[in-house]
């Protein structure tokens, strides 16, 4: 994976030989972000935001069951692994998409960036919603409380980018065609790729290659500058 500034798992300081697996809860403080791959996910985990990864722990079962995201910001992707994630206002079905949330105690900020998800509001189960996106077509708001019972509104698109979400998709893409150690600029991926993989080590390895990033139903030109 890739860490700047504060970044802890489990309570304890991550560096870049930490391994992240169903179960572990993530937290970056004011100056930090990571992104890593667990299971069939690869995740951006933006400055003061805390997830818990919902899931075994036990060494024969690597999928995670859910994402619980406390507090702050979080970009992912997911491959062909149907999982749940809950907020303290919302609840996402999500079905191997792209997406993007906030929350915080108030409201949740979801966009879905491409693919299905299943949104609905934890205090109000009349407000539900099926989201099908091509190009983050439907962002929203879901409410802790609002008067006039709907809980789920409409939202402009903020907070990310295309070239961030190709760049975690190379990752989560590749994360998997190996278990074998990566090298790349003197990192290296873990031997458990499928749980904990370096970002630059299989980011580099798509770009140096020319290979074609391909997101599902959405076709995006863009320079990426590393």
């Amino acid at each position: 994976f890739k860490l700047g500034g504060a970044v802890s798992v489990n309570g304890a300081a991550a560096n870049l030989k930490t391994q992240i697996r169903p179960g572990d809860t993530v937290e970056t403080g004011s100056d930090g972000e990571i992104s890593f791959v667990v299971s069939e996910q690869a995740i951006l985990l933006r400055a003061n935001s805390r997830l818990q990864i919902q899931g075994d722990k036990a060494v024969s079962t690597i999928r995670a069951t859910g994402m619980r995201l406390v507090l702050g910001k979080i970009l992912s992707v997911s491959r062909n692994q149907p999982m749940q994630v809950t907020t303290g206002t919302a609840t996402m079905g999500i079905r191997g998409t792209g997406w993007y949330a906030e929350a915080d105690p108030e409201q949740t900020y979801f966009c879905t960036c491409y693919g299905e998800t299943e949104v609905s509001a934890n205090n109000d189960p009349n407000s539900r919603e099926t989201i099908n996106a091509k190009h983050h077509d439907r962002p929203v708001y879901i409410l802790a409380k609002a008067g006039g019972g709907n809980l789920i509104r409409n939202a402009p698109f903020i907070n990310h980018t295309d070239q961030e979400l190709m760049l975690i998709e190379a990752l989560v893409d590749n994360s998997f065609e190996s278990t074998a150690s990566v090298k790349n600029g003197g990192l290296v991926a873990s031997p458990n790729a499928d749980a904990s993989t370096t970002l630059d080590a299989v980011a580099g390895i798509a770009f140096s290659s020319n290979i074609n990033l391909r997101r599902q139903n959405v076709t995006v030109l863009a320079d990426i500058v590393r």
